[in-house]
């Protein structure tokens, strides 16, 4: 009985939709079972667009709004950093023969460290495993986005990567330049919410009427936007956004992932321009490929190709792994010393600090490459890429000493662990630089004598990046964007086919060492300690509060957004969303209800 009253009632339902939206549409018509299929085809149209248009017109220039602030704010980032960039490469002495250096650089470590602390609480490290538990883990990001990305964070990142780089840090700008632009995605996501009328019911989900996916595509594109403008690679932002940030799909989320990584990059690019149009040459022209260009000199035939991308992908593959998992495991123990003792943290930004010294002075003293172990590094790659003169046994350009890999993995390591604020990125391609190179020179030159040199080095370097990161599609991405490779199709062809060979092969050997990503386990590591980690009692100061409080708020959107979604827990739909979505979007939930369209719809 009651079967049948409900197929009645559903047919009833189904004629009056019909019968109302065949008015409107012009399709009055006797019942056809020729015509059907094609009612049902433009009634699913008709709604699609009827409900689709208002929030696309929304969201998108939601998304390219955020974008430009993005790629405006990596600009000045970058431009900032370069100065520092500059000054190890024509002054790295100052670092190396100074003896106050032992002093200044394990000091400002641990002042870093306390500012940490106390104001900018959660800028330490990288950034990225953070933003990955936000994006995974965190059941209500927005409400949560100060522990991760806020006002707060996007200054303290900008200051302090510049502070820790000036302090000669090995550290890169990418982690932080990723999470100031996720900051800046967030915060403009909370005003939108807050001022834009309407903004609240457009950006929900259609299936749970929670914000929290737009909240995330937000943070996903902002990461895969900064890494864009970080790197001057579009494919390299948006293949980082989907490889580490996959965990939500939608189908607007390709396009809105586009629009924020081309608009970064473009902002990026467009005032760069206006930037060098007014100056005298001194600004380095950010719209260039990352590490320059590269001319083949040698021989590209496939049979070594291949031979040489396996041969570079296990060996290099399987010492970026060994990097990674010591990184891990000294991170670990460091989480561990933590909950003996918070104070201990300052313990390890100074023994940190003067450890880094001594690696300095004592391993560059003289050497060309000495200001690449301060920094991020790029001067190496940059130097290795574009020399003819790889093996030569004296300083002269091109010169790449055995021990510069080693060197600069552990300038980075020990910047790392000590807690300042910096990226990993950059500084690894300076590494892996370091060993391809090596491995060049001990193995390929005198097997291959003949082959090219380019081509093996940037093939190593891909190896062992990948390696480390176990990304193996975001090392691909990177490296094509960011090396141009001067010569026919077929032999860019052939640099492309290497670098992805060498990215999937190395990938997959560190996995025997190291089975989890490095940001994964890097996340997974800084959740336990949000976990289990005592407070830091410098965080509850009463200045400390003062300062976070006064100058950084909370974001403004927050609260607005939890009204809303209670409201639709308790009430069902909320009478904003009555007036902006209408009756289109009520008779459209009919249809689904009902099942009206076919799967495809």
């Amino acid at each position: 009985m009651s079967t049948e009253t409900t197929s009645v009632d559903t047919s009833s339902k189904l004629a009056d939709i019909e019968r109302n939206v065949d008015h409107e549409l012009g399709l009055d018509c006797p019942d056809d079972e020729f015509l059907t299929p094609f009612k049902r085809y433009f009634l699913g149209m008709y709604y699609k667009i009827k409900v689709n248009s208002s929030r696309y017109w929304l969201i998108s220039p939601y998304f390219l709004l955020a974008s430009i602030l993005s790629g405006i704010l990596s600009l000045c980032l970058s431009a900032s950093l370069s100065i520092s960039e500059n000054f190890h490469n024509q002054h790295h002495n100052f670092y190396t023969s100074n003896s106050l250096t032992y002093l200044t650089v394990p000091l400002g470590f641990a002042f870093e460290v306390l500012i940490i602390r106390t104001i900018f609480v959660g800028c330490g490290g990288s950034g990225i495993p953070a933003a990955m538990i936000m994006y995974h883990k965190d059941p209500d990001p927005l409400s949560n986005a100060s522990k991760y990305v806020s006002l707060r964070i996007l200054i303290g990142k900008f200051l302090l990567t510049w502070f820790t780089l000036w302090l000669g840090g090995s550290a890169g700008k990418e982690g932080p330049t990723a999470i100031i632009s996720g900051s800046i995605f967030i915060v403009t996501l909370s005003l939108y919410l807050r001022y834009i009328p309407g903004s609240s019911a457009q950006f929900r989900s259609s299936s749970t009427g929670s914000s929290t996916p737009y909240v995330k595509l937000a943070l996903a594109s902002g990461a895969g936007s900064g890494i864009a403008a970080a790197f001057n690679t579009i494919l390299g932002g948006f293949v980082f956004a989907v490889e580490e940030f996959s965990g939500y799909y939608d189908p607007s989320y390709g396009r809105m992932l586009t629009i924020s990584v081309a608009g970064s990059v473009g902002a990026y690019y467009g005032f760069n321009a206006l930037l060098e149009s007014g100056s005298s040459g001194t600004l380095r022209n950010y719209a260039l490929p990352f590490y320059g260009s590269v001319t083949v000199t040698g021989d590209l035939f496939a049979g070594n190709m291949l031979y040489i991308s396996i041969v570079n992908g296990v060996t290099l593959g399987l010492l970026g792994g060994l990097n990674a998992q010591a990184l891990l495991l000294l991170l670990e123990v460091k989480s561990w010393t933590s909950r003996k003792s918070p104070h201990l943290a300052y313990a390890w930004a100074i023994a940190c600090g003067v450890l880094f010294v001594s690696l300095a002075s004592n391993a560059s003293t003289g050497d060309t490459y000495a200001a690449s172990l301060f920094g991020n590094g790029d001067s190496a790659v940059v130097q290795a890429l574009s020399s003819n003169n790889y093996c030569a046994s004296t300083k002269t350009e091109g010169y790449i000493s055995a021990w510069f890999g080693i060197a600069k993995a552990t300038a980075t390591l020990l910047t790392y662990l000590s807690g300042t604020c910096g990226g990993i990125f950059a500084p690894t391609f300076s590494t892996a630089s370091g060993f391809a190179t090596l491995t060049y020179c001990g193995l390929w030159k005198e097997a291959l004598s003949t082959v090219d040199a380019s081509f093996c080095v940037i093939s190593g370097t891909a190896s062992y990046f990948s390696g480390f990161t176990g990304s193996p599609m975001t090392t691909f991405a990177l490296i094509t964007g960011m090396v141009y490779v001067k010569g026919t199709a077929e032999e860019q062809m052939m640099y492309m086919a290497g670098t992805l060979i060498s990215s999937i092969v190395g990938s997959h050997c560190s996995a025997f060492i190291t089975p989890v990503k490095l940001y994964e386990r890097m996340s997974h590591i800084l959740l336990e300690g949000y976990e289990k980690d005592k407070p830091a009692p410098e965080t509850s100061w009463s200045w400390a509060i003062w300062v976070r409080e006064r100058c950084f708020p909370d974001l403004p959107g927050s609260t607005f957004v939890r009204v809303a979604e209670s409201s639709d827990e308790t009430t069902g739909e909320t009478q904003e969303d009555n007036v902006e979505m209408g009756t289109f979007k009520k008779e459209w939930d009919k249809l689904r209800e009902l099942d009206f369209f076919p799967n495809y719809y």
